[in-house]
């Protein structure tokens, strides 16, 4: 049976208070207002992690970041400067954090490849944890994109 965009498990909600239905012997006709209309249309978003170097890439994530506010591309999912503190951490716990809090909904992730991305530990993780199908967060797609 195709589930269509809902995981086997999950049950989708809509609140469809304030909609107008019309009948028709063979149709259903929704009105949806504008609200609810927009809560449909990220149903069949992606969510995105946006992984890149941060020191060196910050600019090119906000201009992602813009264009995607501009025309709705994705629903954002990634770690915004300064949410994870990681002055007392181990990696190992931020790469946790990361993986089972920002990487677990994400079913695309994207990398914005820089001149010293490369050697960014920590998007070697999220790399290899977007590429890992494990018990609390499945694989998703990455996209690479170079700058």
């Amino acid at each position: 049976m195709d589930r269509g965009c809902c995981d086997e498990g999950r049950t989708l909600r809509l609140d469809l208070s304030g909609c107008q239905i019309h009948s028709h012997p063979r149709i259903d006709v929704v009105q949806i207002s504008g609200s609810t209309r927009d809560r449909l249309a990220r149903l069949t978003l992606h969510r995105v992690f946006i992984s890149y170097h941060d020191a060196n890439d910050a600019a090119y994530k906000d201009r992602l970041l813009a264009l995607n506010e501009e025309y709705d591309l994705f629903v954002d999912g990634s770690v915004d400067t300064g949410e994870i503190d990681d002055t007392d951490l181990p990696d190992q716990t931020i790469r946790e954090i990361i993986r089972d809090d920002y990487l677990r909904d994400a079913t695309v992730t994207i990398v914005l490849v820089g001149t010293e991305t490369w050697g960014r530990k920590h998007v070697d993780w999220e790399i290899y944890s977007s590429m890992y199908d494990g018990a609390r967060n499945k694989k998703s797609g990455i996209i690479a994109i170079m700058l």
